[in-house]
């Protein structure tokens, strides 16, 4: 390409009819538009070589840092042989029972009856519910009482270690529908 383009920059276009003069000029410039295009595609191969040695380059620096990060933390883990002093154990294994004064075990005196709490809890609904129609704004303020009352009922009982959780629902029932309220 560089020898017709030399050869074609030496050849006098005067002496050629007008035709042939054009013809001359197109290939000087379609061999020059050539040599640029070789020029380009030689600068992006150029820049394509060292985006990919930079690239590698990261990537070597990223496995290299990968694997110090490992190393260290394998490193920097507790082993199997050291050996750290037990941790004191707080609380007894037995959830019900709890050392008094002379680290005897003491156990409650009542055990927890179901049938007794739910008897409790039916007679109060009865007695607080039996007359009742059911109004939004009242039964809002009738669930936080009952729970009040049926909480402060059962610790009257006498259980021991026990914890009450009361959760109260009040519901209206029309047709396919209901309304709720719940403390």
């Amino acid at each position: 390409m560089r020898k017709l383009n030399s050869y074609l920059k030496t050849i006098p276009t005067d002496k050629y009819p007008p035709i042939i003069q054009q013809a001359i000029r197109d290939i000087r410039y379609i061999t020059e538009t050539q040599r640029e295009a070789e020029q380009d595609n030689l600068e992006r191969e150029g820049w394509r070589f060292i985006a990919l040695v930079i690239d590698r380059c990261s990537l070597i620096v990223f496995i290299f840092l990968t694997i110090i990060g490992s190393c260290i933390t394998l490193l920097s883990a507790p082993s199997i042989r050291n050996k750290a002093d037990p941790i004191e154990q707080l609380y007894s294994h037995h959830y019900n029972a709890h050392p008094n004064d002379n680290n005897k075990i003491h156990l409650p005196t009542k055990p927890f009856n179901c049938q007794e709490v739910k008897k409790r809890m039916h007679e109060i609904l009865h007695d607080h519910l039996h007359n009742e129609q059911y109004d939004l704004n009242r039964c809002n303020f009738l669930a936080k009482n009952l729970s009040n009352i049926i909480k402060d009922s059962l610790k009257m009982l006498g259980y021991e270690r026990y914890k009450f959780i009361i959760q109260i629902v009040i519901v209206q029932q029309n047709d396919e529908s209901f309304k709720m309220t719940s403390r």
